[in-house]
């Protein structure tokens, strides 16, 4: 029996393109699959499209809003899948996606596997921007090697063993910014190796929407501290190394700061409590030309204070 795919969809007020997405899984040429379509309170009619797809194949079901991480626990709870494939509810997946990524990690089931990336608006055919991930991660690499490299891999991209999911634990719903980036940490550590396809792709819209990931605000601050918590523990419990360590997590926390100075002064102390931040060396240029040269003159606090003070 060839291995399963359990397909995991959160789904919130995603009517008009939820159609689009379910019917790309059910596409996917790999047919061993189950998709497991979580609505999370949707107030429109996603709920009941969702249900159109109800079959042996498809499984809906219903829960109160409680965010995407809690819609992704709730799926898992309910996957039978030997490998896990997430995709949110506006993004796509070309049909050969998970056939290619699983030709690898059948031989290596203890690793798992990411692949390119493109933005979209309204089909894949219409992608702008640059083709992701960063170069720096288009390979294999070991754990530490890949979460020390800072860039990132879209959720549509990766291809999990459900044994690594099991051992690194549920989706912290706490988190309501970089909980994809703070899940997959744990997850990465627990492989013995991370792999990259480059035979194929995901589809990422993106619409300049009102999501959390495009608001600034005090609880997505908050969540994106907490999320740089936990790094620091995952590529601790990944090295001893403290010299190799350092400039990683104050890069990471350095990086909160800059987003929450001034206006949130008490993330900005947490920020600056963690010693490893005096060793980052990550730099800040913000905007355009005029801001770049003002930055380079004053330094990156100056100029978001004069920024701040002029909102």
């Amino acid at each position: 029996m060839p291995p399963k795919v359990s397909i995991i969809i959160p789904v919130f007020n995603s009517e008009r393109y939820l159609r689009d997405t379910i019917e790309c899984v059910l596409n996917q040429t790999w047919r061993n699959i189950e998709v497991i379509l979580v609505d999370d309170g949707s107030t429109d009619s996603s709920f009941s499209i969702a249900r159109e797809y109800k079959s042996d194949t498809v499984k809906v079901i219903g829960q109160q809003n409680g965010g995407g991480s809690k819609a992704r626990n709730t799926g898992l709870l309910n996957a039978t899948g030997d490998f896990i494939q997430y995709l949110d509810s506006d993004d796509l997946l070309p049909p050969e996606k998970i056939e290619k990524q699983l030709k690898y990690l059948e031989a290596t089931p203890d690793c798992l596997i990411g692949c390119l990336w493109v933005r979209f608006r309204n089909s894949p055919g219409e992608s702008f921007g640059a083709t992701g991930p960063h170069e720096s991660i288009r390979r294999n690499l070991k754990p530490l090697e890949w979460l020390t490299i800072h860039h990132t891999m879209l959720i549509q991209c990766w291809l999990t063993p459900r044994l690594l999911i099991d051992q690194a634990g549920p989706w912290d719903e706490q988190l309501s910014f970089n909980d994809d980036g703070e899940y997959f940490a744990r997850v990465v550590a627990k492989a013995k190796e991370v792999l990259f396809c480059p035979e194929t792709i995901g589809y990422y819209r993106s619409e300049g929407s009102n999501s959390v990931s495009s608001m600034n605000s005090y609880q997505k601050f908050v969540s994106a501290y907490n999320a740089a918590r936990s790094y620091e523990k995952v590529i601790r419990s990944l090295s001893s190394d403290e010299n190799d360590l350092v400039r990683h997590i104050g890069n990471r926390y350095k990086e909160i700061l800059y987003l929450c100075y001034p206006q949130y002064p008490d993330l900005v102390k947490q920020c600056l409590s963690h010693k490893e931040i005096a060793f980052a060396d990550v730099e800040f240029e913000t905007g355009g030309t005029w801001n770049k040269a003002f930055t380079k003159l004053l330094g990156w606090k100056a100029v978001k204070q004069i920024k701040h003070r002029l909102k």
